[in-house]
């Protein structure tokens, strides 16, 4: 099974807050992003054993672009052979079969397609 964990930074509200409030949070939300504090990154480690590694995300569809950054010597040493496809709700990555259990990649996901 794979392993796929990420921070969740919070969104800013739309509704209910005095203007005052309103333009504090989205001060907040805006200085955060240009801080690199974003919810589009994630970890994942690939299944050993396996072709491919599903990562469900409801926020992709087809047109994300997905950009994948190895984060351990033996996901360095794979990287060539990786590579991902965006679908609805889900990022397949595709990898050899490999045994190793410390293959792990950030994964950036924004573009055409994300929400």
């Amino acid at each position: 099974m794979s392993s796929v964990h990420g921070h969740q930074f919070p969104l800013a509200a739309e509704r209910g807050l005095s203007i005052e409030e309103l333009v504090r949070r989205v001060a907040q939300t805006a200085n955060g992003a240009l801080n690199g504090e974003t919810n589009n990154v994630l970890h994942v480690t690939l299944e050993p054993g396996v072709a491919f590694t599903e990562v469900g995300e409801p926020r992709v569809k087809p047109g994300t672009v997905v950009l994948l950054v190895p984060e351990s010597e033996s996901a360095a040493a794979a990287i060539a052979s990786v590579y991902s496809v965006a679908s609805t709700g889900l990022i397949t990555i595709h990898h050899n079969s490999d045994p190793a259990t410390d293959r792990t990649f950030g994964v950036v996901f924004f573009g055409a397609g994300a929400a």
